[in-house]
């Protein structure tokens, strides 16, 4: 592949990238929402991570989700914007941990933390990730081997945030006899 086509190439996947960033939690609905509004609302550009191409969540899986705890029960048969920012979230952490493990996750993360401080949270750790992997491929104008070169380096990476962040989980989990956690 020649410069300018590496050149192009890598100027629409910095546009794809910062096309995949994630809207803020004004963006969720603030009234409630019936399931096959949530199914489509979660399909929206922006709003879930994964392939595009295929639904992230069906009506079973975010029943499921309510069922293993990984989700609050809605109020009737309407989910509010915090059942949307819950089921955001999932669609990135069940990218990178088991479903028991995002459960461990939430119940950690939510026993400190509100709805709204921790969808914010994730959604400006997510957006400065792609921020920093759209810089990481600025001088991508250097030929193939380059190229191959930074797909094994985000492979690397993503393996190494991954086994990183599980390592993290188990270690926030770990109690000592009296049920307190370890430091």
């Amino acid at each position: 592949m020649d410069t300018d086509a590496i050149s192009t190439k890598r100027k629409e996947l910095q546009r794809r990238l910062n096309g995949q960033k994630l809207k803020d939690w004004d963006s969720l609905p603030d009234f409630g929402l019936y399931m096959e509004q949530v199914l489509l609302f979660l399909k929206e550009p922006n709003m879930c991570i994964g392939n595009q191409d295929e639904d992230n969540f069906t009506r079973s899986m975010i029943n499921n989700y309510i069922k293993q705890g990984l989700v609050p029960h809605c109020d009737g048969k309407k989910y509010s914007r915090e059942h949307l920012a819950y089921l955001v979230a999932i669609s990135l952490l069940k990218q990178v941990m088991s479903i028991s493990d995002v459960k461990d996750f939430l119940d950690i993360t939510m026993d400190v933390i509100n709805p709204f401080s921790a969808f914010t949270r994730y959604q400006r750790s997510l957006n400065t990730a792609f921020d920093e992997v759209i810089e990481d491929i600025d001088g991508w104008d250097e030929g193939d081997i380059f190229v191959s070169k930074m797909i094994i380096r985000f492979a690397a990476k993503s393996y190494a945030y991954k086994f990183l962040a599980n390592e993290l989980l188990k270690m926030y989990k770990k109690t000592d006899e009296n049920g307190t956690k370890e430091k």
